[in-house]
């Protein structure tokens, strides 16, 4: 059996509390990159995630506290979204493989409005069932073995 290896990252987006999203992020292996200007020349810099993990997002790290066999749990909902400007849309990107066996691609948006946080997906293995309801397509064979 092969290992999954995928890459990860999301759109650039900006940051209100850049302190305490370093803070939260802390325990999981997500980087902040690079800041640019934002594009309409408003001055305020955008930045996005990336992860070293190989594996795609992470989803818990181990709390290596000494005291408890505990995880601390990744979602974007709770981790990042709090400290991304209300308003901003944040997209996150997955694409990875298990050699030729499959092949994953996913993107979520997010968007926060107050405390309220909402979020659309699309998933690559979607379009078996697009192709039968646009296409007519039947007996699709999927593409992963």
């Amino acid at each position: 059996m092969s290992d999954y290896y995928a890459t990860v990252r999301t759109n650039y987006v900006q940051i209100e509390d850049l302190d305490g999203l370093m803070a939260a992020l802390a325990p999981f292996q997500i980087q902040i990159g690079g800041r640019r200007e934002n594009l309409e020349g408003s001055g305020n810099n955008l930045y996005c995630f990336t992860s070293g993990e190989c594996g795609g997002w992470p989803t818990t790290v181990y709390k290596d506290d000494g005291e408890s066999d505990e995880y601390d749990e990744f979602c974007f909902e709770s981790c990042v979204m709090p400290y991304i400007k209300e308003g901003e849309c944040l997209v996150a990107l997955e694409v990875g493989a298990e050699k030729l066996r499959y092949l994953l691609g996913v993107a979520i948006a997010y968007v926060r409005h107050g405390d309220k946080i909402d979020s659309t997906s699309l998933n690559l293995n979607a379009i078996y069932k697009q192709a039968q309801e646009e296409l007519g397509c039947e007996n699709i064979t999927e593409a992963e073995g």
